[in-house]
């Protein structure tokens, strides 16, 4: 399938010639907007041309990154998930992802902008603004993103998903450190006359999970 990019006020289009219509004879053309820059223009056609000739394209969604978020949130996560893993889910999406991210259109997301949301999140991520997050947390946001966006792909809303392009943070394995008898008797001998003692104590001695804890 052939085509070509032509200047239309500020932005470049792709004009694909689609075949000759059998009812009135004349030549069937459709356009594609593939950017601003004749450069990128010029990329994003020859994605376009494959794309065409492999087979059925995904005509790009306008929605935002933000309304993109919100469908998967309310079409998907909200019937599919737990309800605490949804509640999780919400929170990064909310606090996280649509303040850095919402504004782009989800069909003009670039690799480039997650790789840079890595490096904010990471320096500058809490939300109380009192320093960075921790790279497993970048992570974790890094896969909720890529969930939705490989949910957008199955909806066929995007041609593919952007995420898979760009590494997450590399998480640094560090060694726990156990306590020793001593360590135990000293936690002990400070809490006695608390009134946490025997919580404390039925951690120390049961393994027991704090959720189990709370339970009990």
């Amino acid at each position: 399938m052939r085509g070509y990019i032509l200047k239309r006020g500020n932005t470049y289009s792709l004009v694909v010639d689609i075949g000759r219509d059998p009812e009135i004879g004349r030549r069937r053309q459709k356009w594609y907007s593939v950017g601003p820059r004749k450069k990128e223009a010029e990329c994003r056609a020859t994605e376009i041309l494959a794309e065409l000739n492999r087979g059925p394209y995904v005509e790009p969604t306008t929605l935002t990154v933000a309304e993109f978020l919100g469908k998967w949130l309310t079409d998907y996560v909200d019937t599919q998930v737990r309800p605490r893993t949804a509640v999780g889910y919400r929170y990064v999406i909310e606090s996280h992802l649509i303040p850095s991210l919402g504004q782009v259109k989800v069909s003009d997301l670039a690799a480039s902008d997650i790789q840079a949301y890595h490096a904010r999140e990471l320096n500058n991520g809490r939300v109380d603004g009192t320093g960075g997050l921790s790279a497993q947390s970048v992570k974790h946001h890094h896969r909720i993103l890529s969930e939705a966006l490989n949910q957008g792909v199955k909806w066929g809303m995007l041609n593919r998903n952007v995420a898979k392009m760009v590494n997450p943070p590399r998480v640094e394995r560090k060694e726990m450190r156990t306590l020793d008898e001593s360590d135990v008797q000293r936690i002990l001998d400070m809490a006695r006359w608390t009134p946490y003692y025997t919580a404390i104590q039925m951690a120390l001695y049961s393994g027991l999970r704090r959720s189990e804890m709370f339970g009990l």
